[in-house]
């Protein structure tokens, strides 16, 4: 879990479609200069997309340019990792705002799907 960029203003909805109030964020990737990127790894973004499909939870889809998380480090030691996004408007910036729902959703997904993930998931 980690926070993500949202595209729902008027300067950047150009870079994409992520917005406040739709739900959790799957990422499939993330790239900074100089650090390489990171790809979640597939079978755990199709198993929370099934989850949330299932659950009836809304969620959103993103690849972003510019960003870097947490997540790659242990895809470096050999750890399988996906990356669930809450939207956050402003981030890093001296104002960040979230909708409440999208942290609600994404309680919600995790309390959905980490049950069946038993030893030996992937």
């Amino acid at each position: 879990i980690d926070g993500t960029l949202t595209y729902d203003t008027p300067e950047t909805r150009r870079w994409g479609a992520v917005r406040l109030g739709g739900g959790p964020v799957l990422t499939a990737y993330l790239y900074i200069s100089g650090l390489n990127g990171w790809h979640a790894d597939p079978r755990l973004r199709a198993y929370f997309k099934q989850q949330a499909a299932q659950a009836g939870i809304p969620f959103q889809q993103d690849a972003i340019h510019g960003l870097m998380s947490d997540a790659r480090v242990s895809t470096w030691l050999g750890i399988p990792s996906t990356l669930i996004g809450l939207p956050v408007r402003g981030k890093h910036g001296p104002l960040e705002i979230m909708h409440l729902d999208d942290l609600s959703h994404a309680v919600r997904l995790l309390a959905s799907a980490l049950p069946g993930m038993a030893a030996g998931f992937i």
